[in-house]
């Protein structure tokens, strides 16, 4: 019963989650700097307050939060990630054959639009 209902999605929603796990997947880096870097500033104050008996430092406090956007500024600036952008040619952007990525990035394609989504459907059906 579980198996016959868990699989009764439209394509809709199939093609949903996948660019949810694209987008997902792009985000995961910052997701992770930002949970793991960013409490250790507080974590920092905690233990300085518990083990001096003053309060923390403030600076403390907020450095971690400085330091993540840095890091994940030096990572997007050097990763491979974003290297392996498609940039269609221009005779492609002439005959139309183009379908747009969840990402927003112009993707060439060897058929026309019609056929593409045409296949895509029959893919998932």
């Amino acid at each position: 019963m579980y198996k016959r209902l868990a699989y009764q999605c439209s394509l809709q929603q199939r093609h949903q989650i996948v660019e949810n796990i694209k987008i997902l997947s792009v985000l995961w880096p910052t997701i992770l700097v930002f949970s793991v870097i960013s409490p250790i500033g507080p974590a920092a104050t905690l233990i300085f307050t518990l083990i001096t008996n003053n309060v923390g430092s403030i600076g403390l406090f907020h450095i971690t939060y400085n330091i993540a956007p840095i890091i994940m500024a030096f990572y997007c600036k050097f990763s491979s990630v974003h290297k392996n952008e498609i940039f269609p040619t221009e005779s492609v952007i002439k005959e139309n054959h183009l379908v747009i990525s969840p990402l927003g990035t112009a993707l060439p394609t060897h058929v026309s639009q019609e056929n593409y989504f045409k296949d895509l459907r029959n893919q998932w059906n």
